[in-house]
């Protein structure tokens, strides 16, 4: 139980830094800085990493007490084993890292898609900004009536003439 209990402790301090480099994201983002996204990116996959393989630690460790619990459920959660523990002494630990890293992952989420956001915003802009220097760089279009006449033209960007 105790490796189970410093692997999810581990899992938190590195969720807590996880958050901390999404809200400098978020910063980067807005002052639209790719090198500097691109850095913080690399830094987080590095984490990321860490997190991954004390995940497969966790996922052994719980195999293990499963075994002695002789639990049969092969795929049964923290949640299940910290109601399995409730009377053991690391029973509180247990069920406020539990807490504690549920909630850590709300919050990295709630930030992550904020970031995602104002990615995609960015990209709009671009892609607007791009379409309206496409569409001024295009020829010059007339309009004409039923009768040939022209009656109008318009010069793209935001061409006021009606």
């Amino acid at each position: 139980m105790e490796q189970l209990l410093d692997v999810l402790s581990n899992q938190a301090e590195i969720y807590d830094v996880l958050i901390d480099l999404s809200e400098k994201k978020k910063a980067v983002i807005i002052e639209n800085s790719a090198e500097g996204l691109q850095k913080i990116t690399s830094e987080e996959n590095s984490y990321i990493g860490k997190v991954q393989k004390l995940d497969k630690v966790r996922v052994a460790t719980m195999k293990e007490i499963g075994i002695v619990l002789n639990i049969k459920d092969k795929d049964y959660t923290l949640t299940h084993l910290c109601e399995l523990v409730k009377n053991q002494p690391d029973y509180e630990r247990l069920s406020n890292l539990i807490g504690e890293t549920r909630s850590k992952l709300e919050q990295l989420r709630q930030i992550n898609d904020q970031n995602k956001n104002l990615i995609e915003n960015s990209l709009d802009y671009i892609e607007y900004s791009v379409n309206v220097l496409r569409s001024s760089l295009e020829p010059e279009k007339r309009f004409y009536d039923s009768s040939g006449s022209e009656i109008g033209q318009s010069t793209g960007f935001f061409d006021a003439k009606q």
